[in-house]
């Protein structure tokens, strides 16, 4: 269990070491799909003379936190419901820290799967996720996120708070766009390449995190409303994808490797918002633009927008989301340009505090040119019991209502247990 550093009157002696040592308390569990990078600002304690003559007081026994409350600050990296807490993409992975705290955490699952056409029943592992943060000032944080079998990082992010409101972000940094990491969940939300078919790619990267920086602000912060914004400039999307119309040898690949290098000169950058009002309702807008093509050929650019709204109803919770993205194709034959869409919408109740239901769905169309096997409707549902605040069991089905030549895979079932530490 993570513990927070100690402290004390920077004039205080030794017995006020010893006694912060035999009062400290643990950190409260990690906050449902809040991971913010943030750091807690600084604390300036001022103390006169006549209080440090006085005699000192034993620190007040923190009451520990109520068992409801650490399990709805269980995350799970495939769940995105946070009510009461921050809807925004950028805020999703980590507890705020104090100085000097290394901290790791870990994400495993292990699911009992039925997906016919696809491959045969079998047990499947679709998240080993290991992260670690490290905080060696209450205003810099850094935090890195490795996802076997990669052997490369597939995120890694310094966070310098500057401000109280403003924080500077570089490294292999999360994209904020929509909602969607840690995972990708246009189309229905089991799209990640685990869960595709061998023949299908992707709409946009499991894990959307791209070298480069970025700045977060708080426009509003108060009781009522949260307004966050966020700028960013990353090497974007390279070329490498197939047409499947089979005229252009540009085309972009939207499944980002981690270990590809950039391609040409032109960055891609974007801009996001997001307000919270009275902790139920939020909305989001999102902007993204960049080059995809090779160096010193045809430049050929991709411009995403995205929108997407939250709202928590005492224990309803509604998600939904939607994404266009329009793409140059210069060396097209039969057309100069095609464009791809998708969205998703999920509507959970937590009947009791132990058990959540689900029905989720989404859409998504890689080449509005093109019908083939990426097209995709899917619906589904998924009943969830909470066993502790790290243990979550969970049947969940999804069907894909869209028939297209080359598909063979329509049904999903999984049997999964999920472990977060």
């Amino acid at each position: 269990m993570n513990r927070p550093p100690l402290f004390g009157g920077k004039h205080l002696g030794l017995a006020l070491l010893i006694l912060a040592l035999l009062t400290s308390v643990p950190l409260p569990t990690m906050a449902q799909q809040s991971p913010s990078l943030l750091v807690a600002a600084r604390k300036k304690r001022s103390t006169t003379k006549k209080q440090r003559a006085a005699p000192i007081k034993k620190a007040p026994e923190k009451t520990p936190e109520p068992q409801q409350a650490r399990e709805e600050k269980t995350v799970d990296l495939t769940e995105l419901d946070q009510q009461a807490n921050s809807s925004e993409s950028y805020n999703r992975l980590h507890d705020k820290q104090s100085a000097s705290t290394a901290n790791f955490r870990t994400y495993f699952d292990i699911a009992f799967s039925y997906r016919p056409g696809d491959q045969p029943i079998s047990f499947e592992n679709f998240h080993s996720t290991f992260l670690l943060e490290y905080t060696p000032l209450t205003e810099l944080t850094f935090v890195v996120g490795l996802a076997p079998p990669t052997v490369l990082p597939l995120y890694y992010e310094m966070d310098w708070q500057i401000t109280d409101r403003l924080t500077l972000r570089l490294g292999r940094i999360w994209v904020p766009f929509d909602q969607i990491n840690p995972h990708n969940t246009f189309g229905g939300f089991i799209n990640t390449s685990l869960l595709r078919a061998a023949n299908q790619e992707a709409f946009l990267p499991d894990v959307w995190a791209d070298l480069g920086a970025g700045a977060k602000y708080d426009l509003v912060r108060d009781d009522t409303l949260q307004i966050e914004t966020h700028i960013y400039v990353v090497n974007g999307f390279g070329q490498g994808g197939t047409d499947p119309k089979g005229e252009s040898s540009t085309y972009p690949d939207f499944s980002l490797p981690v270990a590809r290098q950039d391609n040409n000169d032109d960055k891609a950058f974007g801009a996001r918002i997001h307000g919270l009002y009275n902790h139920s309702v939020g909305l989001g807008l999102s902007f993204f633009t960049g080059g995809y093509n090779n160096q010193g050929t045809t430049n050929a650019r991709i411009t995403m927008l995205g929108a997407d709204f939250q709202a928590y109803i005492a224990a309803l919770s509604f998600r939904a989301g939607y994404a266009y993205m329009y793409v140059d194709l210069p060396l097209g034959t039969s057309r100069q340009s095609y464009t791809r869409g998708g969205l998703y919408t999920e509507l959970t109740l937590r009947a009791t505090d132990k058990w959540k239901l689900g029905i989720l769905g989404g859409v998504q169309q890689n080449d509005n040119n093109v019908s083939d096997q990426n097209d995709r409707t899917i619906w589904g549902g998924k009943i969830e019991y909470l066993i502790n605040h790290m243990m979550i069991v969970s049947l969940q089905y999804f069907k894909d209502l869209r028939q297209s030549p080359g598909k063979t895979n329509f049904d999903v079932a999984l049997l999964r247990y999920s472990l977060t530490l």
